[in-house]
């Protein structure tokens, strides 16, 4: 019997557009389970489009969609102090932004069935190749690892737009009962990643030598961007705003403010409505 799946999605409605084609993929695979979590307020304490989340849970029958309470952690003491510090020492996260981005994650984990065997996370811009992903998952080289993240594809204002340069995102890990500090971490899955069971592998790819992801994080137009930078768990990281209004005081020049990789026009593995504003 081959070993059981489940599979933790991280949403907000930033990522409407993203979230339907994300699950249908993963479906594919045969996941025992999905769970998309959301919390009732954005990561910056803005009131979530509640409207939309419905519309949300009611497109995406496939998937158990679980509700996170959102309340104000105010930081115990010197803020400043506590911004430098914990990413210094990969101390974790205890306010913030980054708080609750880990807490999700940690939410649907404990949403699980304990018959998973292993868990897959994702947020809801990483979108799988569902068929590629099975064939690869169908080789059972992965019941021989208790950790592995995988290579993907990078976009950058439309789904056309390719970096030329592979990242990595996603994590499959064997469930190994994972406790709450593993995820209260600055460095997120990285950090369930390194507590996971070895052996352990980074960057894999599908069974053709190319990545099995496609990560949209950065496929959106300019209000799309704005928002999402505004909300999203690294929001106090950068000056991301005047980014923003910089790339699109212009058309696309063919990098990107994050990496500065180089772009290439490819036809988009799943399109979406994303016009430039």
């Amino acid at each position: 019997m081959s070993p059981k799946i489940g599979v933790v999605i991280n949403y907000c409605t930033n990522d409407y557009k993203f979230i339907k084609p994300n699950i249908n993929q993963v479906a594919l695979i045969g996941p025992k389970e999905i769970i998309v979590t959301y919390t009732d307020h954005f990561y910056n304490g803005e009131r979530e489009d509640l409207a939309l989340i419905k519309k949300t849970i009611k497109e995406n029958p496939k998937a158990r969609f679980v509700e996170i309470k959102y309340y104000p952690v105010k930081p115990p003491f010197n803020e400043f102090f506590l911004r430098l510090i914990p990413r210094s020492f990969n101390l974790r996260p205890l306010y913030g932004p980054h708080y609750w981005a880990c807490m999700a994650r940690y939410t649907g984990y404990r949403q699980l069935s304990e018959k998973v065997d292993y868990v897959l996370f994702l947020d809801a811009d990483e979108i799988i190749d569902g068929e590629r992903f099975r064939q690869w998952l169908e080789t059972n080289e992965y019941q021989k690892l208790g950790g592995m993240i995988f290579a993907c594809y990078l976009y950058f204002r439309k789904p056309i737009y390719r970096a030329k340069t592979w990242e990595e995102c996603g994590l499959l890990v064997k469930n190994y009962k994972i406790k709450k500090g593993d995820f209260l971490s600055h460095n997120d899955r990285r950090n369930i990643y390194r507590k996971a069971p070895s052996p352990k592998k980074s960057f894999i790819l599908g069974i053709d030598g190319q990545p099995m992801i496609h990560h949209y994080a950065w496929a959106r137009n300019k209000k799309e961007m704005l928002k999402k930078v505004k909300t999203w768990g690294h929001s106090q990281e950068r000056n991301w705003e005047k980014l923003v209004l910089e790339e699109f005081s212009r058309p696309f020049n063919g990098t990107d403010f994050l990496r500065h990789y180089k772009y290439e026009k490819v036809t988009p593995f799943i399109s979406f409505d994303n016009k430039d504003e």
